[in-house]
């Protein structure tokens, strides 16, 4: 079922009809796909940056699949050009690891995006398909990922993404579960823990988004930030510094996967671990 699903919300011709996709600004759709809003008791008078106030944020819980869960949007427009920024100029820096190391199109003295945005390179900007922080997994070694993930079920997995709206597939811990399409759009997070955490998942389509979700700019939300946010909140704020970073998230979209490897205390993984995934 997850493949053929998949295939379905890939197809360009014909397009998939999206009127079985959960759309988290439907109230109406709550009840069909027997998704629970959870009330968020705490106070958080602490102000975060790039976040909106706590008692403001939308969280759903979906029942049919235990520790999946919804964020609608909690960034302000601010803090997603924060992340946007950091994503494209930062992270992309060597030694992250990213696809394009294999291809030798950055020479060892330039930076991806720098070399982007000097020469307008728009093949060299598509070829970046992704870029692993921290631990990394050897797709090489064929392992299957339930397999993998065997020792880390109580793990989680953190999703976001700015710019263009995604269809999310949640599936089962089989192929053969029906999985549940969802519309993420630009700043909304989606939690996988518990079962859900060793669910099969994937993104079968980008859409053109039906809002820009980081303008305008609120000045009251840079009015408390801290000087290590200062450099990358001047780039946002400025309309041409910031300017290919909006086209940009017009026009892609940037998936961000935080992924929980290591107990609490610990500080490495064993030689064993590590192999499957480095």
């Amino acid at each position: 079922m997850f493949k053929e699903s998949f295939k379905y919300y890939k197809s360009k011709n014909p397009p998939p009809k999206l009127d079985k996709v959960f759309d988290l600004n439907k109230d109406s759709d709550l009840k069909e796909f027997q998704i629970k809003k959870i009330e968020l008791k705490r106070e958080e008078k602490k102000k975060f940056f790039g976040l909106k106030p706590f008692n403001t944020w939308e969280v759903f819980e979906v029942a049919e699949r235990p520790g999946l869960i919804f964020i609608k949007n909690p960034f302000t427009s601010i803090g997603q050009r924060y992340w946007a920024v950091r994503c494209l100029r930062d992270y992309s820096k060597k030694p992250n690891k990213a696809n394009i190391d294999a291809l030798n199109l950055v020479p060892e003295s330039k930076e991806w995006w720098d070399m982007c945005q000097n020469n307008n390179n728009v093949l060299l900007l598509n070829k970046l398909r992704w870029v692993t922080l921290g631990y990394h997994h050897n797709w090489d070694t064929k392992v299957a990922n339930l397999e993998m993930d065997c020792w880390g079920k109580s793990k989680k997995i953190f999703i976001r993404g700015f710019g263009q709206t995604a269809i999310f597939l949640l599936g089962g811990k089989t192929k053969e579960e029906k999985p549940i399409p969802v519309f993420l759009r630009s700043g909304d997070i989606v939690i996988m823990s518990k079962e859900s955490r060793l669910a099969y998942h994937g993104v079968p389509k980008i859409l053109q988004m039906d809002s820009r979700y980081w303008d305008p700019i609120n000045e009251s939300d840079i009015s408390y930030i801290n000087k290590e946010y200062k450099e990358v909140v001047n780039i946002c704020k400025d309309d041409e510094s910031w300017k290919p970073f909006g086209d940009y998230l017009t026009y892609s979209r940037i998936n961000i996967n935080v992924r929980q490897v290591l107990n609490r205390g610990q500080k490495r993984l064993s030689n064993d671990e590590s192999e499957n995934i480095t």
